[in-house]
């Protein structure tokens, strides 16, 4: 598994490169993805990242995608009836 701060630097690379030749019209969006486990480190390590991509010169959007599991109730099934 690799490490946040390796997992950063390589968006910021993929931004350096922009996008390639390509027929889409499009603006390419890049997202970190990282294990639900990590998000205490991502929350503390996002303030300097935003400040690292400003620095270099980034207008940086950021917005959460969470995902929500349903609590499922199993209701045991009746038989005979």
């Amino acid at each position: 598994m690799s490490s946040l701060k390796a997992d950063f630097d390589e968006l910021r690379e993929r931004i350096r490169h922009g996008r390639e030749l390509g027929h889409a019209s499009f603006e390419p969006i890049y997202y970190l993805v990282f294990a639900p486990d990590q998000i205490l480190a991502v929350k503390r390590q996002t303030p300097a990242w935003l400040s690292k991509l400003h620095q270099e010169g980034w207008d940086v959007h950021t917005f959460s995608m969470c995902v929500f599991h349903a609590n499922w109730t199993l209701i045991p099934r009746q038989t005979g009836q």
